[in-house]
């Protein structure tokens, strides 16, 4: 397989997005940051349109990210708290497997994608960009 690899969100997506959804990252702000409208980010989520797999990869990294967050977070006693975090967890591991089967050239993007928007995670806005065909997008978190 080369570079740009397009994934189906039905089939391999879902689960990110799914993931996102319940760590309280709303999809307009992850189309804003993905450079595509909320109509295409829909798309991808329901299936109807395949993602790149650049862009699936900068998805698992920032539910990483919030994960993570949540995780480090002072501990909450509140067993459904628990639950969600072990909920979360799940999805990201089941992505994360789904993901190794992607082209290494779109591994590479999706990481480099997700360095941008990591630098910028200090400010209000953080601004995501591909080197090539991607447009300039912000997110807030």
């Amino acid at each position: 397989m080369t570079g740009r690899q397009t994934v189906s969100g039905a089939e391999n997506g879902y689960t990110v997005f799914r993931g996102l959804e319940d760590a309280g990252v709303p999809g307009r702000k992850l189309a804003a940051a993905l450079g595509v409208t909320p109509s295409t980010y829909s798309k991808w989520r329901s299936g109807h349109m395949r993602i790149p797999a650049s862009r699936l990869v900068l998805l698992t990294l920032v539910l990483a990210e919030r994960l993570e967050t949540l995780e480090t977070a002072p501990r909450r006693t509140d067993p459904r708290f628990m639950a969600h975090l072990k909920t979360l967890r799940r999805s990201l591991d089941y992505q994360e497997s789904l993901n190794r089967k992607l082209a290494p050239e779109d591994v590479q993007e999706g990481s480099r994608l997700f360095r941008r928007w990591w630098m910028n995670n200090n400010a209000d806005q953080v601004s995501v960009a591909s080197n090539k065909d991607m447009a300039v997008g912000e997110l807030s978190l």
